[in-house]
């Protein structure tokens, strides 16, 4: 029985400030190699993002775990990867002050 291996890496690793870039790659590993693999990220709200690599600007929606979900061959493999971000209800609360 075959199966395929998937990777998972995260630039930069957490934790992450809000508005910081982060980007997500997904591999797919079989021998022999997949045919054609549909790979796509499951976000900690669980929309689909049908790509292997996913740069966004972290806020606090990113924090969690996203998943990489990849069928091929009748065949379905994850992996997951945390992503965290700090200091938001922090920057918000410094916002706030300045307000007043």
């Amino acid at each position: 029985m075959l199966s395929i291996s998937v990777l998972v890496t995260m630039d930069p690793a957490t934790p992450l400030l809000p508005g910081e870039s982060v980007t997500l790659s997904c591999n797919a590993d079989r021998a022999p190699k997949p045919n054609n693999p549909v790979i796509q990220w499951l976000n900690p709200q669980g929309e689909k993002i049908n790509r292997e690599t996913h740069t966004e600007r972290a806020k606090i929606q990113s924090n969690g775990h996203w998943t990489c979900v990849v069928k091929n061959d009748g065949k379905v493999n994850e992996a997951k990867v945390l992503v965290r971000v700090v200091g938001e209800l922090l920057c918000s609360v410094i916002y706030a002050f300045f307000l007043q």
